[in-house]
């Protein structure tokens, strides 16, 4: 997936490689897909640890760039291991899947929405009187966390990967 800058002739690359989706045959139970997707998580998640650990600085706009493309290819597992869920379970409620769960709460500690795919919001408004309190405040910065430092990035993708090596069932 090339994205073309406008500003000049050079093109823009993802940071993370690309992951062409893996044919799943049909009729394999939800529990062996969701095994064959976190043994794939695993090798995304491999990904940015090696490139945050291999370098000596990393902005924080580089450290969120590889989070969005890290996020999007598990967003588009995760939709695997639902589509397979549906085939064989028409009309049920599919359960949490490790994938997300786990990389969700683990990017959440430190301050990033995996499903929004940014960071996260501090303060919503949870009022009338709040929400016009922001806007005219004219400073919208402090509605969202801080970005993640690479180091918080490296400990958070860590934990996630432990988690999901750990034996524990995954429904």
């Amino acid at each position: 997936m090339e994205r073309e800058n406008t500003d000049s002739s050079t093109s823009w690359q993802p940071l993370l490689p690309m992951h062409e989706n893996v044919a799943v045959p049909e009729g394999l139970p939800p529990a062996t897909e969701e095994a064959r997707a976190v043994a794939e998580a695993l090798m995304i998640l491999r990904q940015p640890l090696s490139m945050l650990q291999g370098r000596r600085e990393v902005t924080k706009a580089e450290t969120a760039e590889l989070l969005r493309d890290m996020c999007e290819t598990l967003r588009e597992l995760a939709t695997d291991i639902q589509r397979s869920w549906q085939r064989q379970h028409p009309g049920e409620l599919a359960p949490a899947w490790a994938v997300e769960e786990i990389t969700g709460e683990e990017l959440a500690r430190i301050g990033w929405d995996f499903h929004a795919n940014r960071v996260q919001m501090n303060n919503t408004g949870a009022s009338l009187w709040e929400s016009v309190a922001i806007l005219l405040s004219g400073d919208q910065s402090r509605s969202y966390a801080k970005p993640p430092s690479a180091a918080e990035v490296v400990k958070a993708l860590t934990r996630a990967s432990s988690r999901l090596r750990s034996d524990e069932p995954y429904f």
